[in-house]
């Protein structure tokens, strides 16, 4: 399809694999159950994903695999712990992997915790990107994050789409801040959300912000 990036949900097990998947648990998407990050790989290899005849749970360097010939960046999304805790490891694991694969410049690392976002800001030569949860909008405004993303050298934040507030985009650029929007998956949200002039637009319907984009 031509998209300009791709994005894939990330969590580490306790058997250093890193393993593609958004949920924390296998239960809602899979044929498994428990937290992903106790899967062996020898459980990983007989789980099914829900609506196949016989995919099993991806490894990301399988993924990278897919990807890497393309001329799309990779969006990794790193996630916690079905407990709510960060994974000490996966940072480690990961910057190896993109390292082997020849994938660090390409990628850019997306978390939600700001304490995790200066944890991978440890990895200079990956584009990070801080994402602003409801819960944190709850308690602060998107210029609040701002100043304080400006402060600590994170280059970019990404809000919901009906997070972004007027003139927002303007003033992340005025500070020299890249604005990435999620969450629009019908068409009038996205046509809605180009309007504002994010640096990226995660949606479930590429075919419709590709269409729109080009002003179809």
């Amino acid at each position: 399809m031509g998209v300009d990036q791709i994005q894939v949900d990330v969590h580490a097990t306790s058997h250093d694999e890193l393993v593609a998947i958004h949920d924390p648990d296998l239960d809602r998407m899979t044929n498994g159950t428990g937290p992903v990050a106790v899967v062996s790989p020898d459980v990983r290899g007989r789980i099914r994903l829900n609506g196949t005849q016989d995919e099993t749970l991806s490894l990301l360097d399988g993924l990278i695999k897919i990807i890497g010939p393309s001329k799309s960046l990779l969006r990794l999304e790193l996630k916690r712990s079905a407990s709510g805790q960060p994974t000490n490891s996966i940072s480690i694991l990961l910057i190896n992997l993109l390292r082997r694969t020849q994938m660090l410049e390409r990628t850019i690392a997306c978390r939600f915790e700001f304490e995790d976002v200066m944890s991978l800001m440890q990895i200079p030569a990956l584009h990070h990107v801080w994402m602003l949860s409801t819960a944190y909008l709850a308690e602060h405004t998107p210029a609040q994050a701002l100043s304080i993303a400006t402060s600590r050298g994170i280059p970019g934040l990404g809000l919901r789409w009906n997070a972004l507030t007027t003139g927002f985009a303007e003033e992340m650029r005025s500070a020299g801040l890249k604005l990435g929007v999620f969450g629009c998956n019908e068409e009038k949200l996205i046509r809605v959300a180009l309007v504002a002039m994010p640096d990226g637009l995660s949606t479930d319907r590429p075919d419709l912000a590709l269409r729109a984009r080009a002003g179809g």
